[in-house]
């Protein structure tokens, strides 16, 4: 859309016109012409400062989930879910997965070797 305001302009289309082809106000318009004449084809493809929605989740929150993660772990239980998190933080399931998934986090699946606490378990071990 973006660049059809822009060649649409070039060829001398007036903004109310282009507005109304590609079914945008005509406000959209000027700020991608504006946008275009100030940075060229590279302000098109930006996503201006300060756009999108903003965290409702503090740094500070996110650290405390991240660090109760890999040095906690629930009672229990052998490892963390996201709802388990989700409770004991007091945010929700969601947040504590994009929160996993943004840091690489899964405690489901552990890569640490557990020795048994079995008495025979050397006995058994070579046994096998």
């Amino acid at each position: 859309m973006r660049a059809q305001i822009i060649l649409k302009a070039a060829d001398g289309v007036a903004n109310h016109r282009i507005a109304g082809d590609l079914n945008v106000s005509r406000p959209t318009v000027l700020l991608w012409r504006r946008r275009f004449l100030e940075r060229g084809t590279v302000g098109l493809t930006e996503i201006a400062e300060g756009r999108g929605r903003k965290s409702s989740i503090s740094a500070a929150k996110e650290k405390q989930i991240v660090e109760a993660t890999l040095h906690t772990k629930p009672k229990a239980a052998t490892h963390w879910s996201c709802r388990t998190m989700a409770k004991a933080q007091g945010v929700s399931a969601a947040t504590v997965h994009r929160i996993w998934d943004a840091n690489g986090l899964k405690p489901h699946r552990v890569k640490t070797f557990k020795l048994s606490t079995d008495k025979q378990f050397t006995q058994k071990l070579t046994d096998v």
